[in-house]
């Protein structure tokens, strides 16, 4: 047999499952939800109700909602490649991008990235559906990367695209076309990964880069740091 107290705690804890809504009077009701994420302008919204949602009623799914939010658009995501540009390849090799969003899902920040390669007639889609862990650089770095294998590409400069796909908002992508022009060899946030692909191994030789701090002469000597 329940005491006063045992009964105020059921009535509390039946009243916490009672929608927040406001009944017009003319067959109209205004429900307020709680939602887990912000709707932004231009968000398409539609509502789905489980079966028993009022007595009686079934499950409802693809109920238009009219979208009345006033908050300014999704923030555009944020990432970067992790892959230095302007490198030589000869075979598969691997991109890295660290990226994030306001809007993240459990621990992603994206959805998913794609990563686009062309040599300017062929194009080739890595898609990364998840976090990856990158040893590129021996310090385990968890990001968004693939694995590239150019063999369908011509030999010569080819160009990496990245599409970051996040959960909410509109995705950001650094484009789809060839870049072999000096002015687009450049590590922005937009800008597509320019890489020297040379399957044969002739078509870039091996080169160094000499210099000497003390003096500024392009003769080599062991002072000098070679790289």
């Amino acid at each position: 047999m329940a005491d006063d107290a045992d009964r105020s705690q059921q009535h509390d804890r039946t009243n916490n499952m009672v929608l927040d809504y406001t009944d017009h009077g003319d067959g109209t009701r205004t429900v307020r939800l709680r939602l887990s994420r912000k709707v932004y302008v231009g968000d398409a919204c539609t509502l789905s109700l489980a079966a028993g949602w009022r007595t009686g009623a079934s499950a409802q799914s693809g109920i238009a909602v009219t979208n009345n939010s006033a908050l300014a658009a999704a923030p555009v995501i944020g990432g970067r490649w992790l892959t230095p540009p302007k490198h030589r390849v000869t075979g598969s090799f691997r991109v890295d991008v660290m990226a994030g969003s306001i809007n993240p899902e459990g621990k992603s920040g994206l959805a998913a990235a794609r990563f686009d390669v062309t040599a300017g007639t062929t194009t080739k889609t890595v898609w990364a559906t998840g976090l990856s862990t990158s040893t590129a650089y021996s310090d385990s770095v968890r990001c968004w990367g693939a694995d590239i294998d150019p063999s369908d590409l011509n030999a010569g400069l080819i160009t990496v695209h990245k599409t970051l796909v996040p959960w909410v908002g509109p995705s950001r992508t650094s484009g789809s076309g060839q870049s072999t022009a000096a002015g687009s060899f450049v590590n922005t946030a937009d800008a597509p990964l320019v890489m020297a692909y040379d399957p044969a191994g002739t078509r870039y030789p091996a080169a160094w880069v000499v210099c000497d701090p003390v003096n500024g002469t392009a003769t080599a000597s062991a002072a000098m740091v070679q790289g």
